[in-house]
């Protein structure tokens, strides 16, 4: 599971801090292998109760 792509819900997010380190582009870890896992229902939604 942890290999695939993951969703999260937003409205679970409690906050964020912006980094100046950028991720790597691995392969099949791109944009266009997220969209195509979404066409296949590949993509695992997490979207478990709102935490607090």
């Amino acid at each position: 599971m942890r290999d695939d792509f993951r969703n999260f819900r937003v409205d679970h997010i409690e906050g964020l801090q912006v980094l100046k380190a950028k991720f790597k582009d691995e392969p099949g870890k791109t944009m266009a292998d997220y969209f195509l896992a979404e066409q296949k229902g590949r993509t695992d939604d997490c979207d478990g109760p709102p935490v607090g």
